[in-house]
């Protein structure tokens, strides 16, 4: 009996980990993909930018 409590327990944490490692997993994932938007909107700010310099510059 004790070891199949031993048996219980260890599948609940394995359970829990593998929760952890899912939650973990999707945070890891929107952290990426905001960091790819802001890498975007950075890139797009430059350009911009580099279009208002010439602009000016021609003035």
């Amino acid at each position: 009996n004790n070891l199949n409590g031993s048996s219980m327990q260890m599948y609940s944490n394995s359970a829990n980990t593998d929760d952890k490692l899912h939650q973990l997993q999707s945070e890891f994932d929107d952290l990426k993909m905001e960091l790819t938007r802001a890498r975007q909107r950075e890139k797009v700010t430059d350009e911009h930018n580099t279009r208002l310099s010439a602009t000016v510059d021609k003035l």
